[in-house]
């Protein structure tokens, strides 16, 4: 892929991480963290509402999605590992976590934001 694909793909996945962000912030959650980084590599959204936790993987389209965004296994263990790694240095009590996919469609106005709770189980 040409070097301008590659910006344009990294801006408009920072443009979904955003809009993610704002509805999240919408819905009530409270943005923990942005862009968390670890040795296994980065969670897009981390968020909190009451005693939940969701870590949240941004998938994002300038078209219309045709089909739902998964998250391989070897991506949900990677996450999983990141997720621990950020539990480990979080203070606060909570009751649970969750892996959740925000699939973003640029293709209408407004963008699409599609909700995908429970994406997978992760082991702790």
């Amino acid at each position: 892929m040409s070097e301008h694909g590659t910006d344009h793909r990294k801006a408009l996945g920072r443009r979904g991480e955003r809009l993610v962000a704002e509805r999240l912030e919408a819905r009530g959650f409270q943005i923990l963290a942005t862009n968390f980084q670890s040795r296994w590599g980065e969670i897009d959204i981390v968020a909190r509402r009451g005693g939940a936790i969701w870590f949240v993987e941004v998938k994002s389209r300038s078209t219309a999605m045709v089909s739902v965004p998964s998250v391989s296994w070897k991506q949900q263990h990677r996450l999983t590992r990141m997720a621990y790694h950020f539990l480990q240095r979080y203070e606060e009590p909570f009751d649970s976590v969750q892996f959740v996919v925000a699939a973003v469609s640029f293709d209408a106005r407004p963008p699409r934001v599609e909700w995908i709770e429970q994406a997978f189980e992760g082991t702790f």
